[in-house]
């Protein structure tokens, strides 16, 4: 989410863009209110308004099935740093993911082509196409 507003980092901005524009229209798209607040947290320390950012939140939500942070994911991502030895944050994703049957993580903070409980995680970063 954050690269596809990044200035700075153009390769990976045209490649998150295309990520993102590829999905929704399958309806394929599933935020963590966790990525939302990521998103909106990283967006004020660079400098954006508030409205900029409300504004940018809307349009994910309009986007993407947002799916909730629950004490039970909590649980579960705990659990998962214990066992799996993931960030509490990593597995805090991965949990609501799992929760919500979600079977694909994109993201590049997690290993590539690894497989947890069914759900598995894509660095697109990585891969020219999403379905390698």
């Amino acid at each position: 989410m954050i690269y596809s507003r990044d200035l700075d980092a153009a390769a990976k901005r045209v490649r998150s863009i295309e990520v993102i524009e590829g999905l929704p229209g399958r309806g394929e798209l599933s935020l963590s209110a966790q990525c939302l607040n990521e998103f909106s947290a990283v967006m004020l320390r660079r400098g954006l308004s508030i409205q900029q950012v409300a504004t940018a939140v809307a349009r994910w939500c309009d986007l993407a099935e947002v799916l909730p942070l629950t004490g039970a994911a909590t649980a579960v991502a705990l659990r998962a740093v214990a066992q799996r030895h993931l960030s509490f944050w990593e597995a805090l994703i991965w949990a609501v993911a799992r929760e919500a049957g979600v079977p694909v993580i994109v993201s590049e903070d997690f290993q590539d082509g690894r497989e947890l409980e069914g759900v598995q995680f894509l660095n697109p970063f990585l891969r020219s196409r999403l379905s390698d």
